[in-house]
């Protein structure tokens, strides 16, 4: 059986965008992947709201996505595919970080899979880094994302493909798939998770 580690934040979680409300499994994109795969693989799903790639956060604790990798990949070993989502978090206002910072942060994250699966013995693993899909504008500010955070989105695929290219990993950009938002748009609808989940099938062809 493969095992296929889909890592991210809210739309990962299945963020339904009001009261912490959670999108059935068979709706979220890691589920809808799951159904169709079938029983030869295994779908497991380690998503958190508002995690970011290796923002440490006082106001919203433990949503650093680096400092929770090593124990993560260890726990579900061995693995076939890491399907890493990530990104948008690191564009709140408060973080103030450019997108070469974000790439900066991106880049010890895949320094830190690499090494976990060499330490692992599991080199043979795969990696597919997806650029997080943009938020709908005009942006609705809600004191953490506004119209900077849409800008600093749009200039993400291109660094994280090259990223991806130096660490050997796969690349898509979730932006060319996902259109269909909530009302706050930035989270996936239940259409949304569909497209994305279109998409991932559609790369793991490539991938395997």
């Amino acid at each position: 059986m493969k095992q296929i580690l889909c890592y991210g934040d809210s739309n990962t979680w299945g963020y339904r965008g009001s009261d912490l409300v959670r999108y059935p499994w068979e709706i979220r994109w890691t589920g809808r992947i799951q159904e169709q795969l079938g029983d030869g693989f295994r779908v497991i799903e380690e998503g958190l709201c508002s995690r970011t790639i290796a923002v440490e956060d006082r106001v919203q604790p433990f949503r650093s996505g680096l400092e929770y990798l090593i124990p993560c990949l260890m726990s579900h070993h061995p693995l076939d595919l890491i399907i890493v989502l990530l990104g948008t978090n690191d564009t709140k206002c408060r973080y103030r970080l450019s997108p070469y910072e974000i790439g900066m942060e991106l880049e010890e994250l895949l320094k830190g899979i690499k090494e976990t699966l060499y330490w692992m013995q599991s080199e043979q693993t795969k990696i597919l880094l997806a650029a997080p899909a943009r938020i709908r504008e005009p942006v609705q500010p809600n004191g953490e994302i506004d119209g900077t955070s849409a800008e600093k989105l749009k200039m993400l695929p291109s660094i994280y493909k090259e990223i991806a290219e130096r660490y050997g990993a796969a690349f898509m950009d979730a932006g060319r798939y996902v259109s269909d938002y909530q009302p706050d748009g930035i989270h996936f609808s239940a259409q949304g998770h569909q497209q994305f989940a279109e998409a991932v099938l559609r790369k793991l062809e490539e991938v395997w």
